[in-house]
């Protein structure tokens, strides 16, 4: 199972998740349009942090980023300001469990005591059968548990599915290296990274 670290997550003060749709594009020359397969949809983050100068946040983020050695070592990110399930009820996901997902239909089914309380915008993720991070956003409660997420999910892990509502991960590469900003009156930094895809 992949073990990307955690980003610092603190001191973010713009995070966009972009949707990319890579499912299809168009083609042909002579005119026609046909569909040929372009990879999977997928999430991109766009990320602004900062920090006071010298503090231990900007010392984190820092290290953190050197850690990436540019774009050879994952980090996995929740969605800092969609993390938690818009039902309050919703307090542990200890006793969730996916009890199906479907890739052609776009659904995740839930099981446990308070599966059927998610609502759109929530987020939901769990480690896929390849053990890789799994993380989508509810677009519709179709009752019963089941729910349309985009994108489209992959099977979850066999025995440690784990998966979360509640700071729902996925996994990323950086885009490129990183360049902070380092002055009197702060600390900054920018980056972009792409999902990364493990079915």
């Amino acid at each position: 199972m992949t073990t990307a670290e955690f980003w610092p997550e603190k001191g973010i003060q713009r995070c966009d998740w972009l949707p990319v749709n890579r499912d299809s594009a168009p083609f042909g020359l002579s005119g026609d349009s046909i569909a040929v397969a372009y990879g999977e949809p997928h999430f991109t983050l766009s990320v602004s942090v900062a920090a006071p100068p010298g503090s231990q946040l900007a010392r984190d983020w820092s290290t953190f980023m050197r850690r990436r050695k540019g774009r050879q070592v994952t980090f996995s990110a929740n969605r800092p300001f969609q993390s938690f399930p818009v039902n309050p009820a919703i307090v542990s996901d200890s006793t969730l469990a996916v009890a199906a997902s479907d890739r052609a239909a776009s659904t995740v089914t839930l099981s446990g005591p308070d599966s059927t309380l998610s609502q759109p915008s929530d987020m939901i993720g769990f480690f896929t059968a390849n053990s890789g991070f799994y993380v989508g956003e509810i677009v519709t409660a179709l009752g019963g548990g089941t729910f349309e997420v985009w994108p489209p999910p992959f099977n979850p892990h066999a025995s440690t599915a784990n998966p979360r509502r509640i700071k729902a991960l996925g996994e990323f590469r950086m885009d490129g290296d990183f360049a902070p900003k380092e002055a009197h009156d702060g600390w900054s930094l920018r980056f972009t990274a792409t999902q990364v895809i493990r079915k």
